[in-house]
């Protein structure tokens, strides 16, 4: 039996939270279109994190060409839809 990959993907305000998280933000910090660029704790190991996030939820990580042409979070998030 082959594993089926996620389909559903968690609300954007989860995901908000969870990378808020990642990079040491209070909470409801972001909202969605803030520029990944203009975040200074946006680092290689938020990076990681975030593959590692997309992974456990949608089943299957980003390649890291896609992440580097997200501008915004909103873009992250629809990274994960896609």
């Amino acid at each position: 039996m082959t594993p089926q990959l996620r389909t559903t993907v968690m609300p954007k305000d989860r995901f908000l939270r969870l990378i808020e998280e990642i990079l040491g933000k209070e909470s409801d910090a972001l909202q969605g279109p803030e520029l990944v660029r203009d975040t200074k704790e946006w680092d290689s190991m938020a990076v990681v994190d975030f593959m590692a996030l997309a992974d456990k939820h949608v089943g299957a990580a980003p390649s890291l060409d896609a992440i580097s042409h997200c501008v915004t979070f909103d873009d992250l998030y629809a990274l994960m839809e896609s």
